[in-house]
């Protein structure tokens, strides 16, 4: 998925290259950057990377008592839960619409603090608990710094997302792009204009 949003990514510059209209942008000062969708698409790889490491991670072996433990099972329990979590927000980043950015990145903003208050929820759990966070040979602490390295990225990704629609706004061109939006509304509903 990484591979094909990067290929992307170099399409959509290469076409601007050659785009005709890039040299009527350049004469009014604007000019069109990847900037955003690069760091999006940068820190998804990010992302990826995590999850594989966290899939090895959870494939660690551990002894029957372990197992069948109350404290293994809720601390696996909240771990799962943490990746619903993940995954609601993935399934956000999947349907991203450039049309709808700004409601999206709200969405996944707001996904993205529910995400951290299941993290915390799973972190304080496993202290609390008597199992071997700081014992390599269990999965425990590893998949602890898993979750927080995960979290932290997709926390990062939905803040450019937030960051680059909140640049796109202040832009001269998002202004002009508006007031068009807002003067064709008004004439389709009869409220102004000719």
């Amino acid at each position: 998925m990484v591979t094909q949003a990067q290929a992307s990514m170099n399409t959509a510059r290469e076409s601007v290259y050659y785009n005709p209209r890039r040299l009527f942008r350049r004469k009014h000062g604007h000019h069109v950057t990847f900037h955003g969708y690069q760091a999006v698409v940068d820190a998804l790889e990010r992302v990826s990377y995590q999850v594989a490491s966290m899939t090895r991670s959870l494939d660690q072996e551990q002894n029957e008592d372990e197992r069948n433990g109350h404290e293994h099972r809720r601390f696996f329990h909240a771990y799962g839960d943490f990746l619903a979590s993940l995954a609601h927000i993935t399934g956000l980043f999947g349907e991203v619409d450039e049309d709808h950015l700004q409601d999206q990145a709200q969405r996944l903003c707001a996904s993205a603090g529910e995400a951290q208050e299941v993290h915390n929820r799973l972190t304080e759990g496993a202290q609390d608990s008597s199992l071997p966070l700081s014992d390599p040979s269990c999965p425990y602490g590893i998949l602890l710094a898993e979750a927080a390295r995960l979290m932290d990225e997709f926390q990062y990704t939905c803040d450019v997302l937030q960051q680059g629609v909140a640049h796109a706004r202040s832009s001269p061109r998002a202004e002009r792009t508006e007031a068009a939006r807002a003067a064709h509304a008004d004439r389709t509903t009869g409220r102004g204009g000719p």
